[in-house]
Parts: C-alpha cells; structure tokens; sequence
C-alpha cells in the first residue's frame, strides 16, 4: 500500500470515508471547479469536515461559505502546516488542473498526506452507491442534470454531481437513496473512477490533446469506462454519431444490454422532431415495439432533442416512471451558459455559451441562424488552451460559417502556457471567413462591437473560460451608449 492510499497511521483513508463520514476530513485544492464544488456539497451533506482553497473565488465557493465551508484564497500550504496532527485531513483532493509545485500539495507531500485526484477518490465516494454515468464529448452536463431533473420529478430518491450550474439543481447533492447520477468527465480519465450500473455517452470526438495525444487515445479510454460497468449494465449511447456506431459495433466488454438512440436507422429508440427541425419538442418511439413518448422541451434544436433523448432513457433505465419522466421534460431549464440569453434590454440580443469545441459551436451558431434569422449574428470566442487551439485548428478554422462576422479573443491559458500550442491571434489569420477579427483584450473587444453592432443583431459569446465577464462589460456599454437602428435589409452587407 502506497502513500497515496494509506495514512502514517495505518488506516486507509477509503475504509475511514465509508465507515464513518462523520469522522472524516477532507482537503480540496481547487474547491471553486465545478466538479470539486460539487464534490465538496456531496461530503458536507454526509457529515465529512470539508475544507479547500480556491484564487479565484466566484458563485460556487460563495455557496460552499454559506454552508460554514472554509475556502482559502490563498494556496500557500501554511493553512495545512499550521494544522494540529489531530486535526489534518485524512485525503487531499487535488484538481487535475493544479500544478505539482503548488504549495498546498507540497505541504501535503511534507506532512505525508495522501494527494489523489477524482479518478482514485470518487470509488470510495461512492461506494455501496448505484451508479449512472453520463459520459461524452458533448452534452453530458446537460444530460445529468436533465436525468436529475426527471428521477426528482419522478418521486426516485437520488444523489448527483453534475459539472455546471443549474437554476434548479445544486452542483452536488448526496441523497438518502442508493442511487447517484454523476457527469462522469473523460478529462485526466475521471470516469475510470467509476463502476456504473447504467451509462451514458452522448458523443465521441477528439478533445483534452493534453490528455490525450488522439482520437485512438481517448477511444480506448471511453473502451476502458465501459469495461468497468456492473455486470448486467446498460449502455445508452447515440446512435446519430458515427464514432460512437464504430466503438459499439467493435465489441465493447463490460455491459450487458445497448440502447441505441437517434434518427440513425440502427437506434433502438428513434427520435423524431414534430413539425420543424428546430422544435422544441421530441417523440421517441421504440423500434421493437413501436411504443411512443412525446416530450416537450424549453430548448430547440436537434442537440436540445438528443440531450432530452439520452436523459429520458437514462432516467428510465434507473428507475423512473415513464409518464412522470416524460411531462417532467417541460419544466426543465437549461443549465447557465447553454445558449443563454443574458440581454435583450438594447434591441441586441446578447447570448453566453460554452461551446469550446468545433462542434458545439457549430451547432450553437445553427441554433442562432434558426432562432436569430434577420440582423447581422456576431460569434465571439475565446478559445479554450492552446494545446486545444493547435490540436483542433482545422476544425475551428471552418467551424464559424454560420456566423456573419467573427471576432476571435486571446486564448483562455486554464492549466497551460503559450508553449502548449496556439494563441487566439493566429487562429483568427486561419478562420476560413471573409469577416473575421482578433480582439487583444475584452476592452478592445467591447469597444470594436460597440461601434459597429446595430439594433436587431445578435451577438453569441462562447467559451469555456472567463468570457462571461465581457457579457457583463458589453451589457454595460451598450446600455450606457444605446446603438443605433438600421435596415435590416443591409445588416449583412
């Protein structure tokens, strides 16, 4: 048994968790993420004493302080070298985005600490617990919190983690039940930290080039997660993504049944969009047995459908019942920055997503071009690591067609520096678009579109780093310097 596994005083940390929560301590570095946040609630909800430091505070680590969490600004290691023996945490839980010279971790390493990440902690988090999983590139936020959303509606008493916020849904809940629906994260391979009874994947592209150096890379990984479900277990998985018919169709060991979904002949449950493509409505009809549900969704579009779809199958596959799961789809709200309207208020509709890879903006900006169809539509991005950037430049090269005029940001660095791969002003020289523009901070951003954005457009901001805080800024400038009207015949001259 390593030090990551065991205490100077011989007693496993894992076997203390489950055995008594109430005496457990837990320190986490980077408790503001939203996966650790959630983690955080989870073992305050069972009674752990949870402590953590967060630089960079914000809505989630004020939640974790209202609940008498300490969160720590500073990341200093002084808070745990000041700690009396008897009062150290057992485990510290580490984000996967912290450095190994943090000073928290060295401390840790000093004091003989055991330092793990959510891969090696959430098996004992969740031991004893029936487990589903939503897996994917794309999606799987929305469709844990929607698969949440419908088992609460439905009465089955359930916990869940689920990795962004949500107007109605706390970040992490523990439950009385035995049943937990968690966002099973592929990034620095989370998800092999689970043992499912029922999984889900949404998609399956390229992502995370830090993590993984291909496709094939991250492929075996999603292989290696569905080897780990219980036996009997059930794969739900979309049948519309050919990457996704290729990895089932090879023989994946681990579950016994797959529950294919989509408008792919080959799914199992065809989803079918009443009246328009862009319907805010879904009807999933069995193919074996031609049976019918019809759900109405707040949200359009054929991802919106899809998302419902997984989250339908998958809240049914854990126990709950088909009628309540289904009218429980038309209360649900979409979680914050999913193609969320933040401002109408100056005749400029200002929309914040968190669309990072090349496929979810471009379905963001379909969804823009179907809901926004007149006035010039503005995609503004700030690309999300640079390794990212480099890795998936063709694809963003042609992602932002759809749009009418794209500005490109500098590129949000996370856990990277410029040495990683490429920067927001050389993707914008490589954006296939004849109007395209690089911004060198949010206040020249906020100035160049104050100057030119005319009543009736639409602005659409995506990325999965800070830019919500140039949503705010161009809020403000608009609402201090009204823009003008103009016709809207010429808005995409």
């Amino acid at each position: 048994m390593t030090l990551e596994q065991t205490l100077p005083c011989g007693i496993p940390w894992q076997e203390r968790l489950r055995a008594n929560p109430r005496d457990f301590r837990c320190h986490i570095i980077g408790i503001g993420g939203a996966g650790l946040s959630a983690i955080a609630a989870v073992l305050f909800e069972r009674g752990c004493a949870v402590t953590g430091s967060e630089p960079s505070p914000g809505p989630a680590t004020n939640e974790l302080s209202r609940r008498n969490i300490t969160v720590l600004t500073a990341q200093d290691g002084r808070f745990l070298r000041a700690l009396p023996r008897a009062e150290r945490p057992h485990v510290i839980l580490r984000s996967s985005a912290v450095p190994r010279h943090n000073a928290e971790w060295t401390a840790a390493r000093d004091l003989e600490l055991p330092v793990v990440t959510r891969e090696a902690f959430l098996p004992a988090m969740l031991a004893g617990k029936q487990v589903t999983a939503v897996a994917g590139t794309h999606g799987k936020s929305t469709v844990t919190a929607m698969c949440a959303w419908m088992l609460q509606a439905a009465g089955v008493e359930a916990g869940h983690i689920v990795g962004a916020r949500h107007p109605d849904l706390p970040g992490g809940r523990d439950g009385q039940g035995p049943l937990f629906v968690i966002e099973a994260d592929e990034y620095d391979r989370m998800f092999l930290g689970l043992r499912p009874t029922v999984a889900v994947v949404t998609s399956m592209e390229w992502d995370h080039p830090d993590c993984y150096r291909s496709f094939g890379e991250l492929r075996t990984a999603f292989t290696a997660f569905a080897g780990r479900m219980q036996p009997g277990g059930i794969l739900i998985y979309n049948a519309d993504d050919r990457n996704l018919r290729e990895w089932v169709g090879g023989g994946l060991v681990g579950p016994a049944q797959l529950v294919g979904f989509g408008t792919h002949p080959s799914a199992d449950w065809i989803t079918e969009a009443p009246g328009s493509p862009e319907s805010s409505a879904v009807t999933l009809r069995a193919r074996a047995t031609g049976a019918t549900h019809k759900l109405r969704l707040q949200a359009p579009g054929a991802h919106a459908r899809a998302n419902a779809a997984a989250a339908w199958l998958a809240a049914r596959a854990s126990g709950g019942e088909g009628e309540a799961i289904t009218a429980a789809a038309a209360s649900y709200r979409s979680l914050d920055r999913r193609f969320e309207i933040r401002s109408t208020a100056t005749g400029i509709v200002l929309v914040d997503d968190y669309a990072h890879h090349p496929s979810a903006i471009r379905a963001t900006l379909s969804a823009a071009r179907h809901r926004f169809p007149h006035g010039t539509l503005w995609a503004v991005f700030q690309p999300h690591t640079y390794s990212r950037t480099a890795a998936l430049q063709p694809e963003f090269g042609s992602a932002f067609a759809q749009a009418d005029r794209v500005l490109i940001l500098p590129t949000f660095a996370a856990r990277e520096t410029p040495a990683a791969g490429m920067d927001g002003a050389v993707l914008s020289k490589l954006v296939v678009h004849s109007h395209v523009m690089h911004a060198g901070s949010f206040d020249e951003a906020s100035a160049h579109l104050s100057e030119r954005l005319h009543a009736g457009d639409a602005v659409i901001l995506m990325g999965a780093g800070d830019i919500p805080r140039l949503t705010d800024q161009l809020t403000a400038a608009l609402a201090q310097n009204p823009p003008p009207s103009r016709n809207v015949a010429a808005c995409r001259s």
